[in-house]
């Protein structure tokens, strides 16, 4: 088992020990954001250093590790035309995903998240450590919950959002595109798309119009 990660510093980081636990045995880095990797540099030589180079790598499953939500979407898009398939999903085996679960493709779920049953995720998300997102959820592409965010059930998340650490969203609450949902938030009427929202009950901040 081979993989190439892509983009990010400390997400690729995090990909890399999330590899290294699904028993991935070359371990390759492309267009990361760093210049050292510290005490991983004697176990880890394997860096791609062109667009050429990575086309001799094809065969090999890959993964979007960019944090930013609209630069992971670019290169989702971009790498899937290179290398004629999606980028695989890297869950952490210390998760609890039900079988009932629908996932896309390119997702980053850490260690602790629990998701349950009857929920759809769809392409390149970042599910953080110690995530609960319950039953009859949704959540779209390229968007991030941080850790220990809380999604009750019938939850929807569009494409493009970010929810802060520790957030609570009760049921029957959608938050629509490129929305912003602050650190600590108790969500509890769905905003507008473009909203920033933070506070306990959550309030607008900014509006796009």
């Amino acid at each position: 088992m081979n993989i190439i990660i892509i983009g990010g510093n400390s997400g690729a980081r995090l990909c890399f020990d999330i590899a290294i636990e699904l028993g991935f045995k070359k371990i390759y880095f492309f267009e990361n954001y760093t210049n050292s990797w510290g005490d991983i540099d004697e176990k880890v030589l394997n860096f791609i250093k062109s667009i050429e180079d990575l086309k001799d790598f094809l065969t090999y499953d890959y993964f979007i590790a960019t944090g930013d939500n609209e630069t992971r979407s670019i290169h989702f898009n971009k790498f899937s035309e290179i290398f004629k398939k999606p980028p695989i999903n890297l869950i952490h085996p210390k998760t609890t995903v039900s079988n009932y679960v629908k996932i896309g493709y390119g997702n980053l779920i850490c260690p602790g998240v629990i998701i349950n049953n009857n929920t759809f995720i769809g392409n390149g998300n970042i599910i953080n450590t110690s995530t609960v997102v319950e039953h009859d959820n949704i959540i779209g592409n390229f968007s991030q919950l941080s850790p220990n965010s809380t999604l009750c059930g019938y939850v929807t998340i569009e494409d493009y959002v970010f929810v802060g650490a520790g957030s609570v969203i009760i049921p029957n609450v959608t938050i629509p595109n490129h929305c912003l949902v602050g650190a600590g938030s108790v969500v509890l009427k769905s905003p507008k798309t473009n909203d920033k929202i933070v506070g306990v009950p959550a309030k607008s901040i900014k509006h796009s119009k």
